[in-house]
């Protein structure tokens, strides 16, 4: 009798170590995913940080100064946009948002200056899609006239490449594409 239960024992024995493991594996896939969406998260403050720092840099340099950045953009980003604020908005050559909203609907809620386009792909990422970049607090970017906003595309390896310059004497940073 005694060697009957252990034998009954070692098939629950194997089920329950099987359960064990499956739980683990599910738990495990979900803690990775979890992880990956942080740190895809984390580039959209990184990449806006990037930019920001290097446009302050500029502005706060006596003579002038022309650099060119290479940033790595978040998944989903179709685009970097700046906006003048003392312009009128003119749509621009982006698809409409997923939500069905074109950019100057939704750069009518905010005051800021700097756009992660789609707007949905930050949101998914609960990462912050609009940002305002200023300069010992004042607005000191300035875009190529012509377009408002003006949007810079990244490459198919999701590097956004951007001409940063400071004339002599002018109160404002230029970002232009690198030609």
């Amino acid at each position: 009798m005694d060697k009957k239960a252990q034998t009954m024992g070692v098939p629950f024995q194997l089920i329950f170590t099987l359960i064990i493991i499956a739980v683990v594996i599910v738990f495990g896939f979900f803690a990775i995913r979890m992880f990956l969406g942080r740190a895809e998260q984390a580039k959209f403050g990184t990449a806006f940080n990037e930019i920001s720092t290097e446009i302050e840099e500029a502005y706060s340099r006596a003579g002038g100064t022309a650099k060119v950045i290479t940033v790595d953009m978040p998944k989903g980003i179709e685009a970097v946009c700046f906006f003048n604020q003392s312009a009128p908005c003119r749509d621009i050559d982006l698809s409409y948002d997923e939500l069905g909203y074109s950019f100057c609907d939704l750069i009518d809620e905010y005051e800021e200056n700097f756009f992660y386009w789609t707007f949905r792909a930050a949101m998914e990422y609960k990462a912050n899609p609009n940002w305002n970049i200023t300069c010992q607090n004042k607005l000191c970017v300035k875009i190529p006239s012509g377009r408002n906003p003006k949007c810079f595309f990244p490459d198919n390896n999701r590097q956004l490449q951007l001409n940063i310059t400071k004339n002599f004497g002018d109160p404002y940073v230029h970002v232009d594409e690198v030609r």
